[in-house]
């Protein structure tokens, strides 16, 4: 079968399906396409704004509250929607900070007594070496976009996440 492109109606993206087909779903913006005889007749745009507003409220509640995991998820969603607004960066940073703390902590109080204990020490190792690394990008980008966005008023909440994690030992 050959791959027919046709043109997203709501972004103007192309989108790529194969010959009788009859579903297809934009890579840029999320727009579901109905397709007869290569033809759109039916257009679903996801509600990628409301779905956006409700992984931010989340994102940031999970914080609040201390559940990491689930912020990491919906922080994760965040950039998914919108890649270059700070406040995914943001809510994954801290997010991966807190894990990597968690991870950490077990570590301090494990020891080893077996080969199953070091390979659990390991598995823990290589975990939080990854939230270190996630933190780490996730936090670079929060702060390019901050610098990018110095009018938005939550520069200020990272400007200042900066400068606690700054002063941390």
């Amino acid at each position: 079968m050959n791959l027919v492109p046709i043109i997203c109606p709501q972004c103007g993206a192309k989108v790529k399906i194969m010959q009788g087909e009859n579903t297809a779903k934009c890579s840029h913006c999320a727009t579901e396409l109905f397709i007869d005889k290569n033809e759109i007749v039916h257009v679903l745009k996801e509600d990628t704004e409301g779905k956006w507003k409700k992984a931010l409220v989340l994102a940031e509640r999970y914080v609040k509250v201390g559940v990491y995991d689930k912020a990491y998820a919906h922080a994760t969603e965040l950039i998914e929607t919108k890649p270059d607004d700070m406040r995914g960066w943001y809510y994954k940073a801290l997010a991966c900070d807190a894990l990597m703390d968690i991870v950490n902590n077990k570590l301090v109080g494990l020891v080893p007594k077996d080969a199953a204990g070091y390979i659990q020490s390991n598995q823990l190792a290589e975990k939080a070496n990854a939230y270190a690394r996630e933190w780490s990008a996730s936090a670079t980008e929060a702060i390019r976009l901050a610098k990018e966005n110095p009018n938005d008023p939550f520069t200020k909440t990272i400007s200042e996440y900066v400068k606690k994690k700054e002063k941390k030992p």
